[in-house]
């Protein structure tokens, strides 16, 4: 699927970018050996980061 039809207009891709993002994210957590685990947990806080 491309990424012009995960969403329309604006929302859309701004939506469909930040999937691009999320999957970036991922693929370098993987690399650096941060497991399923870790990436739960670290969502799962309830502090907020700043």
């Amino acid at each position: 699927m491309s990424v012009e039809r995960l969403g329309s207009g604006m929302s859309g891709q701004i939506t469909a970018q930040m999937d691009i993002e999320w999957l970036e994210l991922m693929r370098q957590a993987k690399k650096l050996g941060v497991t399923v685990e870790d990436i739960k947990r670290f969502l799962e806080q309830k502090k907020p980061l700043l």
